[in-house]
């Protein structure tokens, strides 16, 4: 908890990725050992940093989005999706 609470201090605009990419890779790899679950953030966090900054970035436009707006995009659903899980429970 509080390694993810400083990466996303100082990582502010791309505050999602360091909430919801630890819990998407806890379900990805459905395992329990910490060693596990570190490396599958790690591979998980910059597979999806990367496909974020290329959606801000496309290709085909003369503009490029806030990376902070496409990580809100995928990281708030998946926030929310978890706190609703979370309650359901």
């Amino acid at each position: 908890g509080i390694l993810t609470g400083i990466t996303t201090a100082f990582c502010g605009p791309i505050a999602f990725i360091g909430i919801a990419v630890p819990h998407i890779a806890r379900l990805i790899f459905n395992h329990s050992r910490h060693l596990v679950v570190l490396q599958g953030t790690i591979l998980v966090g910059i597979s999806i940093s990367l496909a974020c900054d290329i959606i801000a970035k496309l290709p085909a436009t003369t503009g490029v989005l806030p990376l902070n707006a496409v990580t809100s995009l995928f990281g708030a659903p998946t926030v929310i999706w978890l706190l609703i899980r979370e309650k359901s429970n």
